[in-house]
């Protein structure tokens, strides 16, 4: 049997890779823009066994993340990125906040764009 998380977590990715939208479960040594992680949140899980049944609501963190070399042009990315996520989340998935968008420094490469998305799902065993 696959994890209760693991399976949440693959929901995601599937969703994200039907529509296009490169994603990884760890962020790779070089990010690239037009990408999401999916990671986990905080609280990652928030477990309700009834009987002998298990229950719970698992949290992930989505970065979405584009090319931050143009102020201008990162800001309509990182825009239409946003878009396209919300629009690719499968139905049981509810989004629970969404972060403005932020420049990361990644070293010799510059700056990245980056914007938090918060959601969240509840499984059944």
């Amino acid at each position: 049997m696959t994890a209760l998380t693991t399976e949440a977590r693959g929901l995601i990715q599937s969703a994200l890779t039907a529509a296009g939208i490169d994603n990884y479960q760890a962020p790779p040594s070089v990010p690239k823009p037009g990408m999401v992680v999916v990671l986990p949140d905080q609280p990652w899980v928030d477990v309700d066994r009834i009987g002998t049944r298990l229950n719970y609501t698992a949290r992930f963190r989505l970065l979405l993340l584009v090319d931050g070399r143009s102020n201008a042009g990162a800001q309509l990315y990182a825009e239409d990125l946003l878009d396209e996520v919300l629009a690719a989340l499968p139905d049981a998935f509810r989004v629970t906040y969404v972060g403005p968008p932020q420049f990361v420094d990644i070293g010799g490469q510059g700056q990245i764009m980056a914007v938090e998305l918060s959601t969240q799902v509840t499984m059944k065993e």
